[in-house]
């Protein structure tokens, strides 16, 4: 069995190659529309396996995870972990377009349907600050081995990481990596990319 970690590494100042991100976006919906249900649980199975054997992961005292919803790597492994372990949780909340918060759960029952139609926590949670974080967990619609990640372009991971100092950690299934993802000076590079 062939795990992946990539660890982010500079690229060449010279390659100013640039895709367009929307057409990205397009060819990685495409695939993702042809994926097996096996190679989406497979893959969820591998990627939050190595999470949990991630150092970072083993010294985090409080983690900022995502909810995942419809085709994303499922977070719900790792969150169950984080809770059997006494970890604080955080979990994104969107306030208004493009800007979130993270807010603690103790445990899924805090979580309601927000906006998008994501899972997100009930307004009475409490708010944890950037710099009480020390691993984050982050979604994405593809992204490439330099850890540059690719959205789903509403900028609210890239505003609310633009300023934080904790290790971000991105999840992306092997089939949706992208050669080189198309950034702007605003995007925010991932410091750890896992896939199956």
């Amino acid at each position: 069995m062939l795990f992946f970690l990539v660890r982010k590494y500079s690229e060449s100042k010279g390659d100013k190659f640039m895709e367009d991100k929307k057409m990205v976006r397009q060819q990685i919906r495409e695939k993702l529309k042809k994926l097996s249900t096996e190679y989406m649980q497979e893959s969820d199975e591998k990627i939050q396996e190595i999470i949990l054997e991630l150092p970072e992961f083993k010294r985090a005292e409080t983690v900022f995870c995502y909810i995942s919803v419809g085709k994303e790597v499922s977070t719900e492994k790792i969150l169950e972990e984080c809770f059997r372990q006494g970890k604080t949780v955080g979990v994104p909340l969107c306030t208004e377009p493009g800007i979130m918060e993270v807010r603690e759960i103790k445990g899924m029952e805090q979580l309601e349907n927000g906006i998008y139609g994501l899972l997100e926590p009930k307004k009475d949670t409490l708010l944890i600050r950037k710099k009480e974080i020390q691993l984050g967990i982050i979604p994405c619609v593809s992204a490439d081995l330099c850890g540059k990640r690719l959205g789903h372009g509403a900028g609210y991971y890239d505003r609310y990481l633009s300023d934080a100092d904790f290790y971000k950690v991105l999840l992306c299934r092997r089939k949706l990596l992208w050669e080189k993802i198309p950034t702007d000076d605003y995007d925010v590079s991932m410091d750890l990319v896992i896939t199956d």
